[in-house]
């Protein structure tokens, strides 16, 4: 007798969104998501007060930003 194998297939909840994921250790993003992944425009403010305003792909920071340090009171624009 032949054996099947079954094939698990990753179902993720959305496919693509704009919302809000609160972190259990205070940081904050609000932003685009797609799957289950932070893609597209977004902000994530982290507890410190660290923050990075602007373009996301598969969670890491992609495209054009502005990331300012709690520590100072300038920005930083780049691309990443």
């Amino acid at each position: 007798m032949e054996r099947r194998q079954k094939r698990r297939r990753r179902f993720s909840l959305f496919t693509k969104a704009i919302g809000v994921f609160e972190y259990a250790n205070g940081d904050h993003y609000e932003g685009d998501w797609s799957g289950d992944k932070k893609n597209g425009k977004g902000v994530m403010k982290h507890k410190d007060g660290t923050k990075y305003d602007g373009e996301w792909k598969d969670d890491l920071k992609e495209g054009e930003g502005n990331f300012k340090l709690s520590t100072l009171r300038s920005s930083y624009i780049s691309q990443w």
